[in-house]
């Protein structure tokens, strides 16, 4: 019960972070992503599919920071992650 509300806290604390208006803290926070699901434990916590659309959506930013660190998140979560295959974006 403790381990479920701590990854709803953890993902609400990058949603909203991913939301910032400091183009600096949303590149850091999706490097953070981004390091978090270089592991098989760390994709299984990043694969929600808010998450997921939140950096989708971060893909069409201008500042090339945020797209590096986005797109290298969103890399590592769907690397050998077969969670993924089951969302439908449109």
């Amino acid at each position: 019960m403790i381990s479920e509300t701590t990854e709803l806290v953890i993902d609400e604390v990058f949603l909203t972070l991913l939301r910032h208006k400091s183009k600096q803290i949303i590149a850091k926070t999706a490097k953070a992503i981004a390091e978090i699901a270089k592991t098989d434990r760390g994709r299984e916590k990043c694969t929600s599919f808010e998450l997921i659309r939140t950096l989708i959506d971060l893909l069409k930013e201008e500042d090339v920071d945020i797209l590096t660190q986005t797109s290298r998140a969103l890399g590592n979560i769907c690397y050998e992650n077969g969670c993924c295959s089951s969302f439908t974006f449109t």
